[in-house]
């Protein structure tokens, strides 16, 4: 499994249109993701000052060949990138980012698209 991290808006989007687009995929031509490790360390380390942030749990696979696995800053770790939309079925569970005083941490607590979206409405 692959995961991102988004916003309300971005799951509004998702329901509305039934595949997911971040603002940033036309300046970035994809979709950064992260690996379950890597998680909390990019939430804390590029959205520290954001609250009420999603997580989408992906089922990498059903991806076909938009995903590839490589570093784009020069560094040695690799993150999944995703060049293209990802459709709602794609996407197996969703999470809210819990922020604490030491920064997010990994949910615990899941709930399937269809539910979380019973949840907002």
């Amino acid at each position: 499994m692959i995961f991102h991290i988004t916003n309300a808006q971005g799951f509004k989007s998702l329901l509305l249109t039934g595949n997911y687009l971040p603002e940033l995929f036309s300046q970035d031509g994809f979709v950064h993701c992260s690996f379950r490790d890597q998680v909390t360390q990019t939430a804390n380390r590029f959205f520290s000052t954001q609250d009420n942030l999603l997580l989408f749990e992906i089922n990498e696979i059903s991806l076909c060949n938009l995903l590839k696995i490589e570093n784009l800053e020069g560094g040695k770790e690799l993150f999944p990138h995703v060049y293209g939309s990802i459709p709602l079925e794609s996407i197996s569970q969703i999470a809210i980012m819990v922020k604490t005083k030491n920064g997010f941490e990994f949910p615990s607590i899941w709930y399937s698209p269809v539910d979380f979206s019973n949840m907002v409405k």
